[in-house]
């Protein structure tokens, strides 16, 4: 599910493959188990375009609810219920909404899921995954604590797998996270990027069409670009670095999603807030994040980042055209 393409008709034959199945025996916990995860997999590829997964989601906890029904230590349903609760979540938390509700649920099949697998690398991933989810919402004061479990969780995951490319991502995603937090309060987010690039290259290694791990890097190196700013250092070779992640991404995706969207104008926001550190116009930086941002806000309106950095961007546009002004009645003073 890292690349963006079209599943919806792989979804609908392999739905209808197992509907066929239950029509012979429709007590068939795995077949309804099955079903959970091919519903889950497309609310998830919804989840990923910015559209409304909460009708794909719906459809795949009742099957994974039936399956739990039928047989109550069938690891797969306890994971999938869980997995499934964790995408909405997530969901909910990127549009205002409260994942309280969700991510209680998801917790109760995640931790069943490792219990019953005995551990296994999967269940653990998807376990870190809930932490990291759970990390981002709106309640949660201090998120590192929510974000070592998730590290740790797919360290647990890599000791049993150590190629385990998702495992390398998600990682590479927690200590993302943890940077953003970092540059956010001031912190050095140093030893945070430098684990979460480590991880997401060997990813890459492991999964190089998976354009999510390319996306994951522009967004640690337009961190890298914002520390840069915060320490009076030059931006410029962390953009670079980040637009260039965006390109791997796009030969993969042409058409990048509104998430992908916020990270190319935060590059570009990037680069204008350091020419305006330089006291140099912003343009045509500032243009191309404004243009970025409106993308994503029109692909998904609900998307509260796409419309906040909008609003930085138009900040930073009403800061240069003050401090122009007033560079420019300071040399007629002069003059």
């Amino acid at each position: 599910m890292w690349k963006r393409g079209d599943l919806v008709p792989l979804h609908e034959s392999a739905r209808q493959t197992c509907e066929r199945a239950l029509g012979a025996d429709p007590d068939r916990a795995e077949v309804h188990a099955k079903l959970a995860n091919i519903d889950r997999y497309l609310g998830n590829h919804l989840l990923l375009q910015g559209r409304e997964p909460f009708a794909a989601l719906d459809a795949a906890a009742a099957h994974a609810r039936t399956a739990v029904g039928l047989d109550p230590r069938n690891r797969r349903a306890w994971g999938n219920l869980g997995v499934i609760y964790r995408l909405r979540a997530q969901y909910e938390q990127d549009h205002g909404l409260d994942p309280t509700a969700s991510l209680k649920q998801a917790f109760e099949g995640l931790n069943k899921g490792v219990e019953l697998s005995g551990g296994d690398a999967g269940a653990y991933n998807d376990l870190g995954n809930a932490y990291l989810t759970r990390s981002g919402a709106a309640t949660t004061k201090d998120p590192r604590p929510d974000i070592e479990q998730a590290v740790a969780h797919y360290g647990k995951a890599l000791e049993k797998v150590p190629d385990f490319a998702y495992a390398h991502a998600n990682r590479g995603h927690a200590l993302v996270s943890l940077a953003r937090y970092e540059v956010d309060h001031g912190l050095d987010p140093g030893a945070s990027l430098h684990g979460a690039l480590a991880s997401l290259d060997r990813a890459a290694q492991l999964l190089p069409k998976a354009e999510g791990i390319y996306t994951l890097i522009a967004e640690a190196r337009e961190l890298e670009a914002r520390s840069a700013l915060q320490r009076a250092q030059d931006p410029a070779p962390a953009v670079a670095a980040g637009r260039k992640a965006l390109q791997d991404a796009a030969q993969i995706n042409p058409k990048p999603a509104p998430d992908v969207l916020v990270i190319a104008g935060n590059l570009a926001l990037a680069e204008a807030r350091g020419r305006v550190q330089r006291r140099l116009s912003p343009e045509p930086a500032l243009g191309e994040a404004k243009a970025r941002f409106r993308s994503a806000v029109a692909a998904d309106p609900k998307l509260e980042s796409a419309a906040r950095q909008l609003r930085e961007a138009d900040g930073l546009a009403a800061q240069w055209r003050t401090e122009a002004a007033a560079a420019g009645r300071e040399k007629g003073r002069v003059n």
